[in-house]
């Protein structure tokens, strides 16, 4: 890197070491780094999506994911990224029990006296 700071597969690879130490801003700071000069690699968009995947970030990662198709819809890996998050999202959006407050009768609204 010192010798070509602007080598993307460089700042890849120092992003993706730096994602498995779980450093997630400097990391960041590298995918992000690269998203300024290349936005349209899809390898990239897809491995950020697994970074914050595990970082617990599921719907940033799906975002990547989905760019990463939208750059390469024959991108396997992408799409079953996607359509596991996707499913993943759904199963957990029909099984939330509801808020207590959300069934508690409201309370008549009392009018002013003239």
């Amino acid at each position: 890197m010192e010798e070509s700071p602007d080598n993307l597969e460089a700042h890849f690879s120092l992003g993706m070491v730096y994602a498995m130490q779980g450093e997630q801003k400097k990391a960041s700071g590298e995918f992000a780094f690269i998203f300024a000069k290349e936005s349209e690699f899809a390898a990239y968009h897809f491995e950020m999506g697994r970074a914050l995947e595990v970082w617990g970030d599921k719907k940033q990662a799906l975002v990547h994911y989905q760019r990463a198709l939208v750059i390469n819809p024959k991108y396997d890996a992408a799409a079953q990224a996607a359509k596991r998050l996707t499913e993943s999202a759904a199963k957990e959006s029909s099984g939330k029990t509801p808020s207590p407050l959300a069934d508690k009768p409201k309370s008549p609204e009392k009018k002013k006296a003239k």
